[in-house]
């Protein structure tokens, strides 16, 4: 419950600590557990309890957008087939619906896949615009470094934090992720990694 400089996580807008990974929402003016973005089309924060529901919202949406553009391009292909008028006699709300819900499907697509790759590599948005990692030097070299993401404990455990155990209810709108969004289970050889560099960086006879 610190900050990368090892300051105190408050919020002084809510007057508590902040555990990890909480932020500060001010549009809905509290503090979220985990939280990944304000969405404004559902007009609600997602966060750790809700990340499922917003997952399974972009999935079910995406398909949705598919299913639209599908039933819709195949009459017209067959209208278009089996009569001489111009295709331009087609009604316009037709061609609209098409175009929309490709539209619709592209871009649901790429934050579909988005998500699900936050999802098995157990970061949030916010984390991953803003690198809000834990920061270490590789292999001693003080030219490199790198970002480390201690929450990170492999894709399967990452995968069933956020949907649960149980593969038949990964896709039904129903809330079996762990956690009580306060603590969170950590990679320990990151997090051993993370230790030892922090002891180098106070340790005076590492200093060059």
């Amino acid at each position: 419950m610190v900050k990368q400089n090892g300051e105190r996580r408050f919020c002084n807008k809510c007057d508590i600590d902040k555990p990890d990974r909480t932020h500060h929402c001010r549009v809905c003016k509290k503090c979220i557990s985990k939280m990944d973005h304000h969405c404004p089309w559902l007009n609600n924060c997602i966060g750790h309890r809700n990340q499922k529901y917003f997952y399974l919202f972009l999935i079910w949406a995406t398909l949705y957008s598919f299913f639209i553009s599908l039933t819709t391009l195949i009459p017209v292909i067959k209208y278009a087939q089996s009569t001489s008028e111009p295709v331009i006699e087609i009604d316009l709300n037709w061609t609209f619906l098409i175009l929309l819900g490709g539209v619709f499907s592209l871009c649901l697509v790429g934050f579909t896949l988005f998500h699900t790759n936050l999802i098995l590599s157990n970061q949030t948005t916010l984390e991953s615009l803003q690198k809000h990692n834990y920061k270490i030097k590789e292999d001693g070299d003080v030219t490199t470094s790198k970002y480390l993401n201690l929450f990170d404990v492999g894709k399967k455990n990452n995968w069933i934090q956020v949907m649960g155990p149980k593969w038949y209810f990964w896709f039904i709108p129903i809330g079996n992720s762990f956690g009580d969004g306060k603590s969170w289970p950590l990679n320990s050889y990151r997090y051993s990694t993370l230790c030892d560099s922090v002891e180098n960086l106070n340790d005076p006879t590492q200093i060059v």
